[in-house]
């Protein structure tokens, strides 16, 4: 099977890289016959109209058929595009720029200016330091101790010190690994009652390794094993406990002050858990109040990270929106977003904005809308290069949305499809309920009054006590249980969800552990 190298890495520029490769490309070429094919093969690839190893993309640029030249063509264009990326993103992440003044110093020792190249080592090694990347200073000392060979002013031994001290915490960081590995093991095999359980255990853990106090206690260790519980208790969908965690280790990396430059986008993240974990757990106004809070945060540190993380901000305000009650303000946000061309290039911009807005569009009973809105998505190229399981659920959205608009001949055409094209995947686990709910779909538009069949209102039964308990948590557009017990009580979908959104609320109020799985 080829390797379609060139259009994968093509296709994963945003619009920011394709942009900064224009530029570079005008800057850097002289824009002779062979650079402008280097545009040109761009553009193919780009926007589709070639296939890369095809016959007919080499006799359009080259019509004599010359393909050693089209290789050559092919290979400059990979070459030109990843320097465009080093070039944009050489000072975005503080580990980029400890690399690249590494390479600096390399360049100026083969360039036999030794001074130079031991400035940049050192530059390096400043940066390093302050960023704890003890490994990159493993690098940094190897290449000053080898260049102490040409350029006689540097002092071994010096560097001989550093290195074994650094070697030391290098076997530190080692024994961090370990215990993070033993941690996220032991976790997965038991079963907790309380976040209680978790320090117990953890504490236990950690003798039983023998790692040391100053280690264990690190704020970086910490965060690595705050990361590990929360993935276990998110796992466990123990929301109760897991907000509670999230709300307590919050407040220790604030008032250890973890969060500086490097480390700022744990920040959005942690606050994005506490959000979600609120919203499931119907505590809404604590919702709102870490919205405001992530806002904030991506207002700080000169809006470095606003434009990569701002989906964060917006996500949970649709969500937020639309656990509220207010339909309306989620359907104006998600119609500004897609309205705006800035925004896109990311699932969530491209397939999360238009599905959830359908799905809106959806419950006002706006079905046309909900149609015009998933359609683009169904037929966009970028499908194909979901995962499979979410490209089965955006079809089965689309068919609930015809069904709706009484197009059964479609519905049925489009379910066979489905059970052609996923025919392997039903055989797995975890395509079961959405291959159960297609043959009940099937059964609804292709039966006579199937509302009156005794057999399927069985198994419309049988699969609503099968399925989650309850809404929050729940990642279907159009949620299959309550769209089918919605036609078993012949009531509209919004009606019933509204519905069980309140009895959710209400077990939440007291204190009435709900289901999440």
């Amino acid at each position: 099977m080829p390797n379609y190298h060139l259009t994968e890495l093509v296709s994963s520029l945003s619009k920011e890289e394709l942009r900064n490769f224009k530029i570079y490309i005008s800057r850097i070429n002289n824009q002779t016959d062979g650079d402008s094919k280097n545009l040109q093969l761009f553009d193919y690839i780009k926007n589709d109209q070639y296939d890369e190893f095809g016959e007919e993309l080499v006799m359009e640029l080259y019509p004599d058929g010359n393909k050693n030249a089209f290789y050559r063509l092919k290979n400059r264009l990979i070459n030109d595009i990843e320097q465009s990326l080093l070039m944009l993103n050489r000072n975005k992440d503080p580990r980029f720029k400890v690399y690249n003044t590494i390479q600096l110093a390399n360049i100026f020792r083969y360039k036999s200016d030794y001074e130079q190249a031991f400035k940049y080592l050192t530059k390096a090694e400043k940066a390093a330091i302050k960023y704890g990347y003890n490994d990159l200073l493993d690098i940094i000392y190897s290449e000053i101790l080898h260049l102490t060979g040409d350029y006689y002013k540097i002092a071994p031994e010096e560097y001989i010190t550093k290195k074994r001290e650094n070697y030391k915490a290098l076997v530190q960081a080692q024994e961090v690994d370990f215990l993070i590995a033993t941690i996220n093991h032991r976790l997965r095999d038991n079963n907790y009652s309380s976040k209680e359980d978790f320090g117990i255990e953890l504490e236990a853990i950690i003798e039983s390794l023998s790692i040391s106090e100053d280690i264990s206690e690190d704020p970086h260790v910490q965060f690595k094993i705050h990361t590990c519980v929360r993935t276990i208790m998110l796992q466990k969908r123990d929301f109760t406990n897991l907000e509670k965690y999230l709300l307590k280790s919050l407040k220790y990396f604030e008032a250890v002050n973890y969060f500086d430059s490097a480390r700022y986008e744990e920040l959005f993240r942690i606050i994005h858990w506490i959000i979600n974990c609120s919203n499931i757990n119907f505590n809404f106004a604590q919702a709102k109040l870490y919205i405001d809070k992530l806002h904030k945060a991506l207002l700080g540190n000169n809006k470095k990270f606003y434009d990569k993380h701002i989906w964060m901000y917006y996500e949970s305000l649709i969500v937020h929106y639309s656990f509220t009650d207010q339909p309306e303000e989620a359907m104006k946000l998600m119609q500004e977003i897609i309205a705006n061309p800035e925004l896109t290039g990311t699932n969530f911009y491209d397939i999360f904005i238009p599905l959830n807005l359908s799905g809106a569009y959806y419950k006002a009973n706006q079905v046309k809308k909900a149609l015009d809105t998933i359609a683009p998505l169904v037929i966009s190229k970028g499908f194909s290069k979901l995962s499979r399981l979410l490209q089965l659920r955006i079809s089965i959205v689309d068919i609930i949305y015809h069904f709706e608009s009484d197009d059964t001949n479609y519905v049925i055409y489009r379910l066979t499809e489905l059970k052609r094209i996923f025919r392997k995947e039903f055989k797995q686990e975890t395509f079961l309920r959405e291959k159960q709910f297609i043959s009940i779909v099937n059964d609804l538009a292709s039966k006579p009054t199937p509302l009156s069949n005794p057999r399927i209102i069985t198994k419309i039964n049988q699969f609503i006590d099968g399925s989650p308990k309850s809404i929050p948590g729940n990642n279907e557009v159009v949620i299959y249980k309550f769209w089918l017990k919605a036609k078993l009580e012949r009531r509209t979908y919004t009606d019933v969800i509204m519905e069980n959104m309140m009895k959710d609320q209400k077990k939440v109020q007291e204190n009435i552990p709900i289901q999440t799985n």
